[in-house]
């Protein structure tokens, strides 16, 4: 289990999604805490962006959110996905997660 500090308020939508999948928020004078249920993995999105690590996080139910650190907010910004679930559940959408550096490579030839 972990907590990710947030800005204080939550797009209503995103709250109701992250509550459904077993996530507690809490919110503070200055913030928000989002805790995330016991086995909840996170893996960082290569390659970095300038200004901020990247985090896909996939809850134990199999949901899909994103973290974001932006550097000179000095704050997490969480983003639920347009994966949805990994078991196939996901809407129609955009490769969210990145490329090789040859995948990348090739198609700018």
């Amino acid at each position: 289990m972990f907590t990710v500090v947030t800005p204080k308020e939550f797009v209503p939508e995103a709250e109701r999604e992250m509550l459904a999948h077993g996530c507690c928020i809490t919110y503070r004078a200055e913030h928000g805490e989002v805790t995330f249920p016991e086995d909840t993995t996170r893996s960082e999105l290569l390659p970095r962006m300038p200004g901020g690590e990247r985090m896909k996080l996939v809850l134990p139910d199999g949901y899909v959110m994103y973290q974001r650190y932006v550097r000179y907010l000095d704050q997490y910004i969480l983003f639920c996905s347009r994966e949805g679930m990994l078991t196939g559940q996901a809407e129609e959408g955009p490769e969210l997660a990145p490329q090789s550096i040859a995948e990348t490579l090739q198609e700018a030839e």
